[in-house]
């Protein structure tokens, strides 16, 4: 008979190589399905376009942990989580609709003297 720590073990050690089995068959399995005709153009917006994704996944994945973060510090999480994305959502929008309201076309990239400044 095993003990409570043992038991433990078994199941720790059990688990694991049960997830490794998992992501060893999904790697197998989508080798066998994937399709080689699918990597080309392979990096089609170069290495630029690689940063720019791996910029989207980070922000992204560090908007999920603050919004999980969030849900540790509310006092009523169903209520609050939903309403703190959509209000974020308003506030870009109204930005967003603010920028194109301004008349860009005459804007130029060079340096404007302020008037009265040297």
């Amino acid at each position: 008979m095993l003990s409570g720590k043992g038991t433990s073990r078994v199941n720790w050690v059990a688990a694991s190589a049960m997830h490794v089995l998992v992501i060893a068959f999904v790697i197998v399995v989508g080798f066998l399905h994937a399709k080689t005709s699918n990597l080309t153009p392979f990096m089609p917006y170069g290495v630029p376009g690689v940063f720019r994704a791996a910029a989207i996944v980070y922000l992204a994945y560090g908007g999920f942990d603050n919004i999980a973060t969030m849900a540790e510090e509310t006092k009523n999480p169903s209520r609050d989580i939903p309403l703190g994305p959509a209000r974020l959502h308003v506030g870009d929008h109204a930005a967003s609709e603010l920028t194109r309201a301004v008349d860009w076309s005459g804007h130029t990239h060079e340096r404007t003297q302020l008037s009265g400044s040297e």
